[in-house]
């Protein structure tokens, strides 16, 4: 329960980037404010990419896009190889859903 409290009130405030602008949830993109750019801490966007006539939905980290004078060397991801990455990772904390059923339950009985 603390953790979709923690959630609620993530989505609800405002986010602000490394260019200095506000950035608010959307619940448009399922994928929207959880991937974050390891070099700059800056959040990925979902964006429109024509590369070579090949037309693709992309995620690109925000500092990239918008800062002038900033570079960052962050890549650009798939957004479906990054949506099928975010399954394996949820689908491997599932897996051991069992064990955390067992840890919250004994964390229940004793708070």
């Amino acid at each position: 329960m603390e953790l979709i409290i923690e959630e609620m009130w993530r989505r609800a405030n405002i986010w602000q980037g490394m260019d200095g602008k506000r950035h608010v949830y959307s619940s448009k993109y399922a994928l929207f404010g959880t991937v974050f750019c390891g070099h700059c801490g800056d959040m990925y966007r979902r964006t429109h990419w024509n590369n070579h006539g090949k037309k693709q939905i992309v995620r690109r980290c925000v500092t990239r896009l918008n800062a002038p004078g900033v570079e960052c060397p962050a890549r650009t991801l798939s957004d479906v190889q990054l949506q099928n990455l975010v399954l394996e990772v949820i689908n491997k904390v599932l897996g051991g859903k069992q064990r955390a059923i067992k840890v919250l339950e004994t964390n229940q009985t004793t708070n």
